[in-house]
This record gives structure tokens, sequence and C-alpha cells, in this order.
């Protein structure tokens, strides 16, 4: 999990067209506070579970993750960091340990994403 989360926040830093492979990031918005985001996150990753097979996910008190997704070497994690007027800044972080399926995971943040809008 902790190498999950420092590769996710390294690759959320970079521009998209520096990013290193393996990683698809989105950009999901600001939120009212990091509690408030860390319930999206998860009824996000509740809904998508309903959808497609995968893991576990936990939480914590600004980051969110799931695990296998697609049964695979796919993996997700939701920050909420401080942003802009004391809000909370959501950021979407799909890792898969090769490249060789990026449209799958590009396929995965994209669904996440939109899942993230309903809640």
């Amino acid at each position: 999990m902790r190498s999950l989360l420092i590769a996710g926040l390294l690759a959320a830093t970079l521009p998209l067209s520096a990013q290193a492979r393996g990683f698809s990031t989105e950009d999901l918005g600001s939120v009212q506070d990091d509690p408030s985001c860390i319930r999206q996150a998860e009824a996000t990753f509740a809904a998508f579970k309903r959808e497609v097979e995968a893991g576990d996910y936990q939480s914590g008190s600004w980051t969110a993750a799931l695990y296998r997704i697609y049964g695979d070497d796919f993996d997700a994690i939701i920050t909420c960091n401080y942003g802009p007027d004391g809000n909370s800044r959501a950021t979407l972080v799909v890792h898969s340990g090769y490249d060789t399926d990026r449209v799958l995971r590009k396929r995965a943040a994209e669904r996440l994403k939109a899942l993230w809008k309903q809640y």
C-alpha cells in the first residue's frame, strides 16, 4: 500500500506527458472536506466493485485504495488533499504493474471518474 501511495502521489504531480508507464491519473475536482472526500471515494469504489471483479478497498484519513481491479494487477487510489479555499482536492490514480493493458487501465479510470460524479 505504501509503495502504491508514493507512486500515485508522484504520478499525480507530473504533467500527463511526463507520467510513468503504468499510471492513469484523473482530477476529480473539489470536495467540501477530507471526510466527505473519503466517503465519496468509498461509495465510488463500492459501486465499481458491484460492476466488475475487484478486491478489497481500504481507506484512511486522506486516501482510499481499491485493489485487484478486474481480478488482475490493477489498483486505484483516490487522494484527498488540501485544496484552494480550504476544500479538499480529489485525485484518482489507477496503476498497473505493466503497461501492456493501458486501454483497460484507462477504461477503469474513466469509469471510476464517472461513478465519482454520481456521489
